[in-house]
């Protein structure tokens, strides 16, 4: 699967994790959260996920895709 980012013409590639992932960013659970419901579909701890993720979730909120929010 490929996301277009617009402003920039393009494509991020990304695997299965990082769809799963995305697919969990609702704005009302944290990182941890996405990552822990994410054990039992991967079948892997969370701390891997979590390594394995940082680099996507890095990019991601770097092209404006995902982003931090606060809650008060």
């Amino acid at each position: 699967v490929e996301i277009i980012h617009q402003d920039h013409a393009e494509a991020l590639v990304l695997n299965d994790t990082a769809i799963s992932f995305i697919e969990g960013c609702d704005g009302q659970r944290t990182v941890d959260e996405i990552i822990t419901g994410m054990t039992d579909d991967f079948e892997v701890s969370a701390e891997q996920l979590a390594e394995d993720l940082s680099p996507y979730i890095e990019q991601l909120a770097a092209e404006g895709i995902i982003e931090e929010v606060k809650t008060p």
